[in-house]
This record gives structure tokens, sequence and C-alpha cells, in this order.
């Protein structure tokens, strides 16, 4: 199965989610979850993937009103949208380094991707180009081409 494939599955897993439980994942404002939440789901639906249930619950919970909500505190809730413990302080903490890494223009897994790090030449990467003559596409060929440097390197 392609990405856009496991993308797709995994937004009508979410879709799904809203609609069998509304007072967890379709709520404004938006809460926690209990902690374990997915083998509740799974226990409950053992027909379902793991991989496109972790998908959606991560689609979920990477959503920016999701990581201010476990930035501010508070209660988790579980699927009935009773509440399921507390928000740890270290948990309240990483919420934040995440949002402000955002903000920053990146998110927390991805710092720097995409770029070249200090002292690194910049990584190649192969590209499918077009050649063409008289305004045809005669073939296409693989290329490789380097990112472009940082400032300050050659």
């Amino acid at each position: 199965m392609n990405k856009t494939a496991r993308r797709a599955r995994a937004a009508a897993l979410g879709q799904w989610l809203r609609q069998t439980f509304p007072a967890v994942f379709d709520t404004v404002p938006v809460r926690p979850l209990a902690i374990g939440l997915h083998l509740e789901i799974r226990k409950q639906f053992p027909e379902l993937a793991p991989s496109p249930l972790f998908s959606a619950l991560a689609a979920h919970c990477h959503r920016r009103s999701y990581r201010q909500a476990v930035a501010a505190g508070g209660q988790r809730i579980d699927l009935n949208g009773a509440q399921a413990g507390a928000v740890t302080d270290s948990e309240r903490e990483d919420a934040r380094q995440s949002l402000r890494a955002a903000r920053k223009g990146h998110g927390k897994g991805d710092q720097g991707q995409g770029q070249a790090q200090a002292g690194k030449p910049p990584e190649k990467r192969l590209e499918t180009v077009a050649v063409v003559i008289r305004n045809e596409v005669v073939r296409k060929a693989s290329v490789v081409r380097r990112a472009p440097a940082l400032e300050g390197q050659p």
C-alpha cells in the first residue's frame, strides 16, 4: 500500500472515530486522550488493523489544537468522555516545546529536515527530469542534484 493510500485509510478511520466516539474525537475544545486509548479501541473493535488506527490517532494527537490542550494541562478523557487521569508536567512541557517548534516553521520530530547540518555538505537527491527536444518529451532521465547549501557554506 502506497503512502497516499495509507493516508486516505487513516483519514477514513479518523472520520469513523469521530462518528463512533463523538464525546472524545468530535469535541470543541479538544481534550487530551487517555493513555492507552488505542488498546481500549482495539479491545472493543478487534477487527481494526493496528497500523491505520495508530496513524489516525497520531493525526489527531499531532493537531495544533490537541497539543494546545495538552500544554494547558487538565484531565485526560476515556472513550466515554469521562476523566481518565491528569496530564503530567513533562507531557505539558513536551507539548509546549512542540508548539514552539511549530511556530518556528518545523515540527518537533523533523527539525532541520531538508537543510544541511553545520559542517556537513548538502545532501544529494535523485530527481527525474524530462528531456525535451522541440517541445516534446523524448525521455525521462534521473539526475543527482545537490540540495542548496546553507548561507556561509561552499
